[in-house]
């Protein structure tokens, strides 16, 4: 195939690639969150890539499909190690955020359970979904009231106060079932 030949293609086919990135941008929208441009960049690749690889002797009439497919493919690649990604960014943040207790120089003793108490916390962060995450961490870990979470969400002060409450809740049961711990309350 000719260098005319796959830029007629590439020009032919560019809505594909713009297709597949907006409607992957619109399914995994609760998943994670990629800017529409990365997505747009990776179809853009992806659709090169498919040109290049493509065998005409296989016939013009699969080239749609096969490249749709290609895109997807990549595009989807994209959103799955972006969501792995946040959870490492979570647990980045747990382990730099100190959970701080009443005494200022702890034993040795006292930082193994400190420890420990942090993982339990990163797993038991896990099992809460997106939005309770986003307002646990916001609330308790970086510190943001409630009215500033709902404007930072776009949300009224209600629905972020239901959902802390519903993730406390959660995070509280878990730890109780899961690990054996008692609330001081």
């Amino acid at each position: 195939m000719t260098i005319e030949e796959r830029n007629g293609l590439a020009i032919r086919y560019l809505y594909i690639a713009e297709r597949e990135a907006r409607n992957a941008n619109y399914r995994y929208r609760r998943i994670t969150r990629v800017d529409k441009d990365d997505a747009l960049d990776v179809a853009y690749q992806a659709l090169f890539e498919a040109i290049e690889k493509y065998d005409p002797a296989k016939g013009m009439r699969l080239i749609g499909a096969y490249i749709s497919c290609i895109i997807r493919n990549k595009i989807r690649y994209l959103y799955i190690t972006t969501k792995k990604k946040n959870h490492e960014s979570l647990d980045r943040l747990l382990d730099e955020k100190n959970i701080e207790f009443s005494s200022n120089n702890p034993s040795p003793e006292k930082n193994a359970q400190i420890n420990d108490f942090r993982k339990i916390l990163k797993t038991s962060i896990r099992c809460l979904n997106r939005r309770e995450k986003i307002i646990i961490i916001g609330h308790f870990f970086l510190g943001y009231r409630v009215v500033e979470l709902a404007n930072l969400l776009s949300r009224t002060k209600g629905p972020i106060s239901n959902t802390k409450r519903k993730a406390l809740v959660k995070l509280r049961t878990r730890l109780e079932n899961k690990y054996g711990l008692k609330s001081a309350a």
